[in-house]
């Protein structure tokens, strides 16, 4: 089938894409997300959502509304986020189903690159190129996987009670600086679970599980250029520690809840603490707290704020969501500049109820005083008297 240009960061495997059917005929199975597109046609609203085969659409929320089947997880979704959903500027827009990642050993915290295997969806947009699935791989930077993930964590699509959960989504980038400052080529990744036939599923697992990999890789490049930071100190969580733990009770460790304790018979017990029990909330604190210590490192650069600058609460209003981290002060160049005139003294502000002092101008000139030639006279020192001899104790007088 004749396909259009992919995302400048996606390679396609040797396998054919397929073409994706329109949203009116597909047998739709679940609503993943509602976003507002804004595009050369102008602001629209949209509804993202699988079919029985597992692909991912696009459709209009007119055609997702009539739908008996993605109805009521848009309307409880619709209720649960009250607020307009979130535009989206961005022309072409891809969908990603991200399966698996191979991550870098050590490299540059923030930019060391990420391949992630999976499903691409589109385009979709104003374009006139028809919509396909191709398998492949999405290369992106290692603090743009963490910061789609831990933001797109903050925003879910919630399910009903048809569903379990909430769907988490991130934004990547498809291609370089210049064209996602154009809005060109944006990724909306959701990580899913094949689809059931009991209803939707809460992705919410399936980012834990990323964002424990990610963090545990992310935290050994981190301790290798600032040991200092608080990130590379902390620990993060697990899912399964049961490792970990068979190995301190070999070395006589008994486990007490987060901690490892070895009796001794004298002085105080050896206690070590253990990574807590991972879940989706303290993974997403530590993630905040990578972020902080990649800031230090001087990410989010123009890049991901360009990124996320091309989301909005509404449509045709994009606010700015990323600081830039701190700059790192520099030394001032020297200047021409005359230097600042001294402060003349005066009196302390709390002696002034007790003293009152001249002003510098006001003051009386005076000559300087010239040292005096004749020499002083000799100085006379008293000789010291003669020590009286001291009387004795009475008890002495027995031993005279």
């Amino acid at each position: 089938m004749p396909t259009g240009p992919l995302p400048r960061y996606f390679i396609a495997d040797s396998g054919e894409p397929r073409a994706l059917p329109a949203a009116q005929t597909a047998a739709l199975c679940e609503a993943l997300d509602v976003l507002t597109l804004g595009d050369a046609r102008g602001p629209a609203t949209f509804a993202v959502v699988r079919d029985l085969g597992g692909s991912l659409l696009l459709c209009s929320d007119a055609v997702a509304q009539a739908d008996a089947t993605l109805r009521p997880l848009l309307v409880h979704a619709e209720i649960a986020r009250a607020a307009p959903p979130r535009f989206v500027q961005a022309n072409p827009l891809w969908l990603f189903v991200p399966g698996a990642a191979d991550l870098p050993e050590g490299g540059d915290p923030a930019a060391a690159p990420i391949a992630v295997m999976g499903s691409l969806f589109g385009p979709f947009g104003s374009g006139p190129a028809t919509a396909f699935a191709v398998e492949g791989h999405l290369t992106v930077r290692r603090a743009d996987w963490l910061l789609g993930l831990v933001r797109g964590a903050d925003r879910p699509f919630a399910l009903g009670k048809q569903g379990e959960g909430g769907i988490c989504h991130a934004l990547l980038p498809g291609g370089d600086p210049a064209q996602t400052v154009d809005g060109k080529d944006l990724v909306l990744a959701y990580p899913l679970f094949a689809p059931s036939a009991a209803g939707p599923l809460g992705n919410g697992q399936l980012v834990a599980q990323w964002l424990e990999e990610l963090l545990h890789n992310l935290q050994a490049a981190v301790r290798a250029v600032r040991k200092d930071l608080p990130f590379a100190q902390e620990l993060v969580p697990l899912t399964d520690r049961s490792e970990i733990e068979a190995r301190l009770v070999q070395q006589g460790f008994v486990i007490r809840g987060d901690q490892a304790v070895r009796d001794r018979l004298f002085g105080r017990d050896d206690v070590m603490d253990l990574p807590p029990a991972a879940s989706l909330d303290n993974l997403l604190a530590c993630g905040r707290s990578a972020l902080d210590a990649l800031a230090a490192l001087g990410y989010p650069d123009s890049w991901a704020r360009a990124l996320h600058g091309r989301i909005g609460a509404v449509g045709g209003r994009m606010a700015p969501v990323l600081p830039k981290p701190p700059e790192r002060a520099q030394p001032a160049e020297p200047t021409s500049q005359p230097p600042p005139a001294k402060k003349a003294s005066a009196v302390a502000e709390w002696m002034a109820d007790f003293a009152e002092l001249p002003r510098p101008a006001d003051a009386p000139k005076m000559a300087p005083r010239t040292p005096d030639k004749t020499p002083p006279p000799p100085r006379r020192v008293a000789r010291p008297s003669e020590p009286k001899p001291t009387k004795g104790p009475d008890w002495m007088k027995d031993f005279e």
